[in-house]
């Protein structure tokens, strides 16, 4: 038994799997314009896309304009490439992040276990500079950040 997934939209959509579209639609006929419309992304068999054509004419320009780009290598990277950028500038974002937070709790660990033995402000920030080879400015702003 799946798991179901509900989206709560303002319009009402029908999420169709393309995947799954085209092992249904393995061996059987294009009838409906919808089924033409599913195929056409999908669909990289020639008898399959000139029956296409041949009975939704209106296909042949988006077809065409399909193979062109698909025939410039050059504008297809270009495009991933764009497409791409924002997801990897997101995810080095993202890993900065995380690694911030783990610095962060690698300091608060140890600061609070130096607290723990009555170490005085001056004596954390001088092991944390020890330790974690940092700048005494940055254990000082650190421990300020703690203390809020």
């Amino acid at each position: 038994m799946g798991v179901g997934l509900k989206l709560e939209l303002l319009q009402k959509y029908v999420l169709i799997p393309l995947d799954i579209f085209v092992k249904y639609q393995h061996n059987r006929d294009i009838i409906e314009r919808l089924d033409a419309w599913l195929t056409l992304p999908v669909c990289d068999e020639p008898e399959r896309i000139t029956a296409l054509i041949e009975k939704y004419p209106e296909f042949r320009l988006i077809y065409k304009e399909d193979c062109e780009i698909c025939r410039n290598t050059e504008r297809v990277m270009e495009m991933f490439s764009k497409e791409l950028y924002e997801p990897d500038r997101n995810m080095v974002q993202y890993m900065m992040d995380e690694q911030q937070e783990t610095i962060d709790n690698m300091y608060k660990g140890t600061a609070n276990i130096l607290r723990s033995l009555n170490m005085s402000d001056n004596e954390i920030v001088l092991n944390l500079c020890a330790q974690y080879r940092i700048e005494e400015a940055e254990a000082r702003n650190y421990l300020q950040r703690e203390e809020l």
